[in-house]
Protein backbone atom coordinates (compact mmCIF):
# COMPACT_ATOMS: atom_id res chain seq x y z
CA UNK A 1 0.00 0.00 0.00
CA UNK A 2 1.44 2.84 -0.93
CA UNK A 3 2.18 6.49 1.56
CA UNK A 4 -0.27 8.91 1.83
CA UNK A 5 1.85 11.53 3.12
CA UNK A 6 1.25 13.94 5.81
CA UNK A 7 -2.08 14.41 7.20
CA UNK A 8 -2.22 18.12 6.39
CA UNK A 9 -5.56 18.73 8.59
CA UNK A 10 -4.93 19.88 12.65
CA UNK A 11 -7.94 19.72 14.40
CA UNK A 12 -8.61 23.21 17.06
CA UNK A 13 -8.25 21.43 19.92
CA UNK A 14 -4.72 20.13 19.33
CA UNK A 15 -3.49 23.75 18.34
CA UNK A 16 -0.41 25.19 20.00
CA UNK A 17 -0.73 27.63 22.37
CA UNK A 18 0.82 30.56 20.38
CA UNK A 19 -2.61 30.73 18.64
CA UNK A 20 -5.04 33.20 19.86
CA UNK A 21 -8.59 30.66 19.10
CA UNK A 22 -11.47 29.78 20.54
CA UNK A 23 -10.90 26.40 20.35
CA UNK A 24 -13.87 25.07 21.15
CA UNK A 25 -16.23 26.70 18.68
CA UNK A 26 -14.47 25.23 15.53
CA UNK A 27 -13.56 21.75 14.85
CA UNK A 28 -10.46 22.28 12.20
CA UNK A 29 -7.72 24.60 11.85
CA UNK A 30 -4.99 25.00 9.71
CA UNK A 31 -1.58 22.92 9.85
CA UNK A 32 1.29 24.47 10.51
CA UNK A 33 4.08 23.88 7.82
CA UNK A 34 7.65 22.96 8.82
CA UNK A 35 9.51 26.36 7.89
CA UNK A 36 11.48 28.52 9.21
CA UNK A 37 10.23 29.02 13.27
CA UNK A 38 9.31 26.22 15.69
CA UNK A 39 5.51 25.33 15.61
CA UNK A 40 5.31 26.13 19.31
CA UNK A 41 6.37 29.63 18.25
CA UNK A 42 4.63 30.68 15.10
CA UNK A 43 1.28 30.42 13.48
CA UNK A 44 0.19 30.06 9.79
CA UNK A 45 0.18 33.18 7.42
CA UNK A 46 -3.87 32.60 6.60
CA UNK A 47 -4.61 32.27 10.29
CA UNK A 48 -3.10 35.49 10.78
CA UNK A 49 -4.92 37.47 7.56
CA UNK A 50 -8.67 35.65 8.76
CA UNK A 51 -7.78 35.48 12.92
CA UNK A 52 -5.36 38.07 13.88
CA UNK A 53 -5.98 40.88 11.43
CA UNK A 54 -9.39 40.27 10.12
CA UNK A 55 -8.38 41.56 6.62
CA UNK A 56 -10.36 38.05 5.66
CA UNK A 57 -13.16 35.74 6.72
CA UNK A 58 -12.26 32.58 5.33
CA UNK A 59 -9.29 30.77 4.43
CA UNK A 60 -10.19 30.59 0.61
CA UNK A 61 -10.40 34.74 1.10
CA UNK A 62 -6.98 34.70 2.72
CA UNK A 63 -5.63 32.33 -0.14
CA UNK A 64 -7.12 34.86 -2.88
CA UNK A 65 -5.10 37.86 -0.99
CA UNK A 66 -2.10 35.91 -1.13
CA UNK A 67 -1.73 35.16 -4.49
CA UNK A 68 -1.97 38.35 -5.08
CA UNK A 69 1.59 38.60 -4.29
CA UNK A 70 1.13 41.94 -2.47
CA UNK A 71 2.46 40.28 1.39
CA UNK A 72 5.62 40.30 2.16
CA UNK A 73 7.02 38.95 5.33
CA UNK A 74 10.27 40.09 6.08
CA UNK A 75 10.84 42.18 3.13
CA UNK A 76 9.97 38.90 0.69
CA UNK A 77 6.57 38.09 -0.92
CA UNK A 78 5.12 35.29 0.20
CA UNK A 79 2.08 33.05 -1.04
CA UNK A 80 2.16 29.73 0.79
CA UNK A 81 -0.75 29.80 3.62
CA UNK A 82 0.98 27.94 5.94
CA UNK A 83 4.05 29.75 5.74
CA UNK A 84 5.15 30.09 9.32
CA UNK A 85 5.21 33.89 10.81
CA UNK A 86 7.24 34.33 14.63
CA UNK A 87 8.71 36.25 16.64
CA UNK A 88 9.99 39.94 15.59
CA UNK A 89 8.76 39.29 11.94
CA UNK A 90 8.06 42.04 9.63
CA UNK A 91 4.56 41.69 7.40
CA UNK A 92 4.19 44.13 4.64
CA UNK A 93 0.34 44.22 2.97
CA UNK A 94 0.02 46.26 0.16
CA UNK A 95 -3.70 47.99 -0.56
CA UNK A 96 -4.85 50.18 -3.78
CA UNK A 97 -4.11 52.67 -1.17
CA UNK A 98 -1.14 52.68 1.33
CA UNK A 99 1.55 50.00 2.58
CA UNK A 100 0.28 48.77 6.39
CA UNK A 101 3.57 47.42 8.70
CA UNK A 102 2.77 44.79 11.14
CA UNK A 103 5.56 43.26 13.67
CA UNK A 104 4.82 40.09 14.87
CA UNK A 105 4.67 40.10 18.98
CA UNK A 106 3.97 37.83 22.13
CA UNK A 107 1.41 38.68 24.45
CA UNK A 108 1.44 38.22 28.40
CA UNK A 109 0.30 34.52 27.27
CA UNK A 110 2.64 33.95 24.99
CA UNK A 111 0.39 34.19 22.20
CA UNK A 112 1.04 35.37 18.86
CA UNK A 113 -0.33 38.43 18.00
CA UNK A 114 0.90 41.57 15.47
CA UNK A 115 1.22 44.96 15.97
CA UNK A 116 1.36 47.62 13.39
CA UNK A 117 4.30 49.54 13.29
CA UNK A 118 5.42 52.34 10.83
CA UNK A 119 7.68 50.27 8.78
CA UNK A 120 10.36 52.77 8.94
CA UNK A 121 13.40 50.69 9.70
CA UNK A 122 13.15 47.72 7.29
CA UNK A 123 15.61 45.09 9.85
CA UNK A 124 14.95 42.58 12.00
CA UNK A 125 16.10 41.36 15.52
CA UNK A 126 17.78 37.56 15.65
CA UNK A 127 18.80 35.50 18.01
CA UNK A 128 21.59 33.24 17.45
CA UNK A 129 20.64 29.80 18.48
CA UNK A 130 23.27 27.50 17.12
CA UNK A 131 27.32 28.17 16.40
CA UNK A 132 29.47 25.63 14.62
CA UNK A 133 32.36 25.55 12.83
CA UNK A 134 31.93 24.21 8.68
CA UNK A 135 34.29 23.73 5.50
CA UNK A 136 37.51 25.88 5.61
CA UNK A 137 37.34 26.53 9.68
CA UNK A 138 34.82 29.22 8.99
CA UNK A 139 31.90 29.78 11.74
CA UNK A 140 28.62 29.25 10.81
CA UNK A 141 25.51 30.62 12.78
CA UNK A 142 21.67 29.60 12.90
CA UNK A 143 18.92 32.50 14.06
CA UNK A 144 16.10 31.90 15.43
CA UNK A 145 13.97 31.66 12.09
CA UNK A 146 16.08 29.17 10.78
CA UNK A 147 18.16 31.88 8.55
CA UNK A 148 22.56 31.17 8.72
CA UNK A 149 25.12 33.35 8.50
CA UNK A 150 28.56 32.88 8.08
CA UNK A 151 31.03 35.43 9.29
CA UNK A 152 34.31 35.12 10.93
CA UNK A 153 34.27 38.38 12.04
CA UNK A 154 31.26 38.29 14.67
CA UNK A 155 32.79 36.42 17.34
CA UNK A 156 29.22 36.23 18.91
CA UNK A 157 28.06 33.19 21.37
CA UNK A 158 24.86 31.86 21.30
CA UNK A 159 22.30 33.53 23.23
CA UNK A 160 23.20 36.88 21.68
CA UNK A 161 21.61 38.51 19.22
CA UNK A 162 21.98 40.09 15.94
CA UNK A 163 19.78 43.26 13.67
CA UNK A 164 19.58 42.67 10.32
CA UNK A 165 18.74 44.18 7.15
CA UNK A 166 15.39 43.41 5.45
CA UNK A 167 15.51 41.52 2.75
CA UNK A 168 19.50 41.27 2.40
CA UNK A 169 20.04 40.00 5.52
CA UNK A 170 22.92 42.20 6.06
CA UNK A 171 24.09 41.98 9.82
CA UNK A 172 23.88 45.92 11.17
CA UNK A 173 24.58 45.43 15.01
CA UNK A 174 25.25 42.75 17.22
CA UNK A 175 23.86 42.84 20.51
CA UNK A 176 25.51 40.75 23.31
CA UNK A 177 23.72 38.77 26.61
CA UNK A 178 25.36 40.82 28.92
CA UNK A 179 24.49 42.50 31.96
CA UNK A 180 23.08 46.15 31.46
CA UNK A 181 21.54 44.91 28.20
CA UNK A 182 18.04 44.70 27.67
CA UNK A 183 15.71 41.42 27.11
CA UNK A 184 12.49 40.41 26.15
CA UNK A 185 11.14 37.13 28.24
CA UNK A 186 10.09 34.66 26.36
CA UNK A 187 8.15 32.24 28.68
CA UNK A 188 6.83 32.65 32.32
CA UNK A 189 4.98 34.75 34.74
CA UNK A 190 6.41 37.77 33.16
CA UNK A 191 6.32 36.78 29.60
CA UNK A 192 6.29 39.48 26.78
CA UNK A 193 8.08 42.00 29.63
CA UNK A 194 10.65 44.57 28.28
CA UNK A 195 13.32 44.02 31.32
CA UNK A 196 16.90 45.50 31.96
CA UNK A 197 19.39 42.37 32.73
CA UNK A 198 20.98 42.85 36.28
CA UNK A 199 23.45 40.22 35.84
CA UNK A 200 24.69 36.65 34.09
CA UNK A 201 24.95 33.43 36.31
CA UNK A 202 27.82 31.22 34.82
CA UNK A 203 26.38 27.93 33.92
CA UNK A 204 27.70 24.35 34.57
CA UNK A 205 27.85 20.66 32.72
CA UNK A 206 24.62 20.11 34.62
CA UNK A 207 23.31 23.82 34.73
CA UNK A 208 21.92 26.33 32.24
CA UNK A 209 23.09 30.06 32.44
CA UNK A 210 20.87 31.97 34.85
CA UNK A 211 19.74 35.88 33.93
CA UNK A 212 18.86 38.14 36.84
CA UNK A 213 16.67 41.20 36.31
CA UNK A 214 14.62 43.28 38.33
CA UNK A 215 10.71 43.64 37.81
CA UNK A 216 9.04 46.06 40.46
CA UNK A 217 11.56 46.43 42.91
CA UNK A 218 11.98 42.51 43.03
CA UNK A 219 14.95 40.34 41.85
CA UNK A 220 13.90 37.45 39.76
CA UNK A 221 15.74 34.80 37.80
CA UNK A 222 15.63 32.45 34.86
CA UNK A 223 17.31 30.48 32.18
CA UNK A 224 18.94 32.23 29.40
CA UNK A 225 17.15 30.15 26.81
CA UNK A 226 13.91 32.06 28.41
CA UNK A 227 15.12 35.30 27.38
CA UNK A 228 15.43 37.18 23.72
CA UNK A 229 17.94 40.04 23.67
CA UNK A 230 16.78 43.15 22.20
CA UNK A 231 18.94 46.56 22.82
CA UNK A 232 21.62 47.95 24.76
CA UNK A 233 20.41 50.65 26.88
CA UNK A 234 16.91 50.00 25.64
CA UNK A 235 14.93 47.91 23.36
CA UNK A 236 16.05 48.68 19.34
CA UNK A 237 13.76 51.16 17.77
CA UNK A 238 13.37 48.39 14.99
CA UNK A 239 10.69 47.30 17.48
CA UNK A 240 8.84 50.37 18.29
CA UNK A 241 8.27 49.59 21.89
CA UNK A 242 8.92 51.37 25.21
CA UNK A 243 9.99 49.56 28.05
CA UNK A 244 6.67 49.98 29.70
CA UNK A 245 5.23 48.05 27.45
Amino acid sequence: MAKKGSNKKQKTMSATKARAIERKTTVWTLKDVPGAHNKNNSVPLAFALRNLLKIAETVKEAKKILSQRKIKVNGIIRTEKRFALGLFDLVEIETEKEKKYYRVMLDSKRRIKLIETTGKEQAKICRIEKKKTIKGKKTQYTFNDGSTHTDEKLKLKVGDSVKIELPSKKILEKIELKEGNTAFILSGKHTAKIVKIKSILPGTQQRDKIAEFDFKDKTFRTKTENIFIIGKEKADKTLELNENE
